[in-house]
């Protein structure tokens, strides 16, 4: 490895010279390029444009997808959904499960009550961070120092590692808190023993049945002892009444926007790397006076 003193004087000049390149002209544009890709991001959650000319606020939504839900040689679920932005806006659903009723369950969400998938908001959360992040060091302004663009892209990174593991990283819903849900959102609300839930689970977005059985009581501490709330056999408590999953089907909807999300943020987190992997070079290099000079 080439340690300082192997430099001739004009070398370290040339070194100090692209060093100050990288600062003052490469920099930027890897701000622009971050910039870009995150805006691509936010773009496809639901944003308010307050820059219409009138003064106020304005909603601006993308357009949404719609994905038909269905079991292979089954009738059990069937239905229409609409994801735009962080949320299931538009459901149309039916079951069947004999279990629960003779005849077909039908609910509907509508867009004045719409399931929130709260990870795509932790996701739109974190990438606005970055965002901001990277807008604050550029209103700064000037040549910056590479001590303060390594933690700014340590910090970017961050968030962007965030938001990707939100999209990844499945979200575990407590069954009691989804009956509670489940009757503020669907309309009309399924019977207890029904219960639905949304999920992302990657570029996918889950949606998660549940049908239950209620029971007496007896030989709850067994129960209690039961902890995975994602297998047939679990058992909660809701409203001093006791439950069973005693089926669970789950049908998965692949979203193509959140597929090239995916891509757009694992982009980002490239060009943060290779820019701090830059800097640290140079700092490896360069006498620290050399350094300063640059600040």
């Amino acid at each position: 490895m080439v340690t300082v003193g192997e430099y001739q004087p004009e070398e370290i000049r040339n070194l100090k010279n692209e060093y100050d390149w990288l600062l003052t002209d490469e920099l930027p544009s890897i701000f622009k390029q971050l910039k870009e890709l995150i805006q691509i991001c936010l773009r496809k959650f639901k944003i308010k444009n307050a820059s219409a000319g009138d003064g106020m606020e304005h909603e601006n939504i993308v357009q949404g997808n719609n994905f038909l839900l269905s079991l292979p040689n089954s009738d059990a679920v069937k239905g229409l959904i609409n994801i735009t932005g962080d949320s299931v806006i538009k459901a149309e659903l039916r079951f069947k499960f004999p279990k629960i009723s003779n005849n077909p369950i039908g609910t509907f969400i509508f867009e004045q009550c719409p399931w929130k998938l709260h990870q795509l908001q932790d996701v739109s959360n974190h990438l606005k961070m970055a965002h901001e992040a990277i807008s604050e060091r550029e209103v700064c302004g000037g040549v910056s120092q590479g001590n303060h663009i390594i933690q700014l892209m340590g910090k970017v990174m961050a968030s962007l590692s965030n938001a990707k593991n939100a999209l990844i990283v499945p979200h575990k819903h407590d069954l009691s808190q989804l009956i509670t849900s489940n009757i503020q959102v669907l309309n009309p609300p399924t019977p207890e023993e029904l219960v639905i839930s949304f999920h992302v689970n990657c570029d996918k977005v889950v949606l998660c049945v549940y049908v239950l059985n209620s029971l007496t009581q007896g030989n709850t501490n067994q129960r209690h002892q039961q902890q995975d709330n994602s297998s047939i056999g679990y058992t909660f408590q809701h409203h001093g009444r006791w439950f069973e999953v005693v089926n669970k089907v789950e049908i998965i909807c692949a979203v193509p926007w959140v597929k090239d999300m995916i891509v757009w943020i694992n982009s980002a987190q490239q060009l943060c790397q290779q820019m701090k992997d830059k800097i640290e070079i140079f700092h490896s290099i360069l006498p620290i006076e050399v350094l300063q000079q640059s600040s």
